[in-house]
């Protein structure tokens, strides 16, 4: 299931839908018509008890769904394929997709939506940072040197854009992981290594079930990084103490430079998230300011060490 999207039944254009999006003349209306039939502040298409629900504010020419005129303040739920008007026949918009909200963002420049719960800016090919919900549920950016949170709506500049965050809060869906679902927090994650550490095999596994994540260039960051806190515990760290590692070292470690090295924990983040684990940013943790970052989330984390691997 996709995003909640409108769509204008004259031009076309389409409108993706933040958690609570604002109809209407105004300049902060997310769906902003400049036409004086409309109101300042004229509907709302809210994300209410998992589906749509339209919402006139008092507007003076009315809004209706399916040509139903809407009293003011009324909550009507809109199913996917229904016709909204605002004030005027020629402002007809199409709940093209009826999907939940989920993590964007939106600038001059274009728009960007999160894929398996992660959003990169300005683009795949220069992920300066990453935007996802942390293991705590709140939202966090990570520019590669720090972690801090984020608001619903909050702008941030990166690359000479200014990008508007749109964030799903607690009305949004939600993780249920009473059942199958894959995350971090219940798995443990395997490192078959050959002595040369040439072949990293990376596999993840939940009470039976088990996912081959294959060899792969960025799998040596979780070499390091197990490394680092099989020998923190070692030497008797607590837990919220041990595997940290700064930034600058680690990518040492790794004969990289500090963005090849964020580019190697977003593609780790993108690689879980492309096998549906749901809490798939989560794998790396960075602690605050501090420019440190370590192992996280998982359950478990094992290291087995092999002469060759074929």
């Amino acid at each position: 299931m996709g995003m909640g999207i409108l769509q204008s039944a004259e031009t076309g254009v389409e409108l993706t839908l933040p958690e609570r999006a604002l109809v209407g003349r105004s300049s902060a209306c997310d769906l902003r018509i400049e036409r004086r039939e409309v109101s300042s502040e004229h509907a709302a298409v809210r994300w209410i008890d998992r589906r749509w629900v339209a919402v006139d504010l008092g507007s003076r020419n009315g809004t209706s769904v399916d040509g139903r005129l809407l009293a003011a303040g009324e909550e009507q739920p809109v199913a996917r394929g229904a016709v909204l008007r605002f004030a005027c026949d020629d402002e007809r918009w199409i709940l093209r997709d009826d999907g939940p909200p989920e993590l964007f963002a939106r600038s001059d420049v274009g728009e960007r939506r999160a894929i398996g719960g992660i959003l990169v800016l300005p683009d795949d090919s220069d992920p300066r940072v990453t935007i996802y919900r942390g293991a705590s549920g709140v939202w966090l950016a990570d520019d590669g040197a720090r972690s801090v949170e984020l608001e619903d709506r909050q702008r941030l500049e990166v690359a000479g854009a200014r990008w508007r965050l749109h964030l799903p809060g607690s009305t949004a869906e939600t993780w249920d992981i009473s059942g199958p679902t894959r995350s971090l927090g219940l798995a443990t994650l395997h490192l078959l290594c050959s002595r040369d550490e040439e072949k990293i095999l990376a596999t993840l596994t939940w009470s039976g079930e088990a996912i081959e994540l294959g060899y792969r260039a960025h799998h040596a960051l979780l070499l390091q990084l197990i490394r680092a806190r099989q020998g923190d515990d070692a030497r008797g760290f607590s837990s919220a103490d041990s595997g940290w590692v700064h930034g600058e070292e680690l990518a040492r470690q790794l004969g990289v430079d500090v963005a090849h090295l964020n580019i190697l924990i977003y593609r780790l983040r993108r690689q879980l998230a492309a096998a549906e684990v749901v809490d798939a940013a989560a794998i790396i943790e960075r602690r605050g300011r501090s420019g440190e970052l370590r192992l996280g989330a998982l359950r478990r984390a094992t290291l087995e060490l092999r002469g060759k691997i074929v």
